[in-house]
């Protein structure tokens, strides 16, 4: 469907840095595109970066190696306060059925990127049936690729859009296309 669907983690923050790790997942039969990104961020203008992992089915592992991830745009935004998401839009990535990538969402000055997580343990996923938005677990990430701290919980959101599979034809004559004779 075109109609975006959002994923939620809660906000309830208690800890900021420039960046947020976490993993998404496409939990059905379908591909799914990711549109948006909505991370709770201090009040003020921001230039935020959003990285995909290459090939890789999560960030962990591969926090430390900048070639493992792809810029998958930067935007500009401004955010009215830390109570709700800041939409970071036009994103068009491709997650097909069964696919997970990890996600390095990060400013590229000061640390305005409101999380969840002081210490060990914080933990928590959110799932629609359709996308998974994983912090299981999450980290904080300094700029750019700079030092990581687990256990740190994406406050936020994850839009998407489903892309069902319709049949294509590849060959032959065209749909009510007279035969040749």
């Amino acid at each position: 469907s075109d109609v975006p669907v959002r994923v939620e983690h809660p906000v309830d923050f208690d800890n900021g840095a420039a960046g947020i790790l976490f993993d998404v997942k496409n939990l059905g039969t379908e591909p799914i595109i990711i549109t948006e990104f909505g991370p709770v961020l201090d009040a003020g203008s921001w230039p935020v970066e959003v990285y995909i992992t290459t090939d890789a089915p999560s960030w962990q592992g591969v926090e430390d190696l900048p070639s493992a991830w792809s810029q998958a745009g930067t935007r500009l935004v401004t955010s009215t306060g830390p109570q709700v998401g800041t939409p970071l839009t036009g994103f068009h990535l491709l997650l097909p059925p069964g696919a997970s990538r990890g996600i390095y969402l990060t400013s590229t000055i000061g640390a305005p990127v409101r999380f969840t997580g002081i210490g060990a343990g914080q933990q928590r996923q959110v799932d629609d049936g359709a996308l998974r938005v994983s912090s299981v677990p999450g980290a904080s990430k300094g700029y750019p690729f700079g030092q990581t701290n687990l256990s740190r919980a994406y406050n936020g959101y994850v839009s998407y859009i489903s892309t069902p599979l319709k049949p294509q034809q590849i060959a032959g004559l065209p749909t009510n296309a007279p035969f040749p004779a």
